[in-house]
């Protein structure tokens, strides 16, 4: 019922990234409060599965915003956990888009990946971002180096 809000911030990314900080984060949580709570098969994942790789940057841009404005929180954890789930089924449906050499959509979904392993986390969360970069590298060596 939500989700249209995701798409509304999605084509307006570049205004949210000119707000303040506080007022960003207000945006952001209520992103991750729907992207948490909407069923991930049938909406999310069928979204992203039909639309452009422009809003696909644009919806990773917004993830990676929000570990930024989340850096500090008591929310941290639990929003970098979703957000690691959510790219482990980004990458599965997203294969081939991001097997593609060169591809801004690859460059974009490391720097969330990359932005999850700058932040401190918890031990139990690190593991599990330790296998999604290890499945990563496995699945997309040949595009990496």
């Amino acid at each position: 019922m939500f989700f249209p809000y995701v798409l509304i911030l999605i084509e307006q990314i570049d205004k949210i990234k000119t707000f303040p900080q506080n007022e960003q984060k207000e945006w952001l949580v209520c992103l991750i409060y729907v992207i948490k709570n909407c069923h991930r098969e049938n909406i999310l994942r069928s979204w992203w599965k039909k639309d452009t790789q422009k809003n696909h940057i644009a919806f990773l841009n917004l993830l990676l915003l929000a570990i930024k404005i989340e850096s500090d929180s008591y929310m941290l954890k639990e929003i970098s956990t979703l957000i690691l789930d959510i790219l482990e089924d980004f990458q599965t449906d997203m294969y081939d888009e991001l097997k593609v050499e060169d591809s801004r959509l690859m460059e974009n979904y490391f720097n969330v990946l990359k932005k999850l392993l700058q932040q401190k986390q918890t031990v139990s969360f690190l593991s599990n971002l330790f296998l999604t970069l290890r499945r990563y590298i496995f699945e997309f060596k040949n595009t990496l180096f």
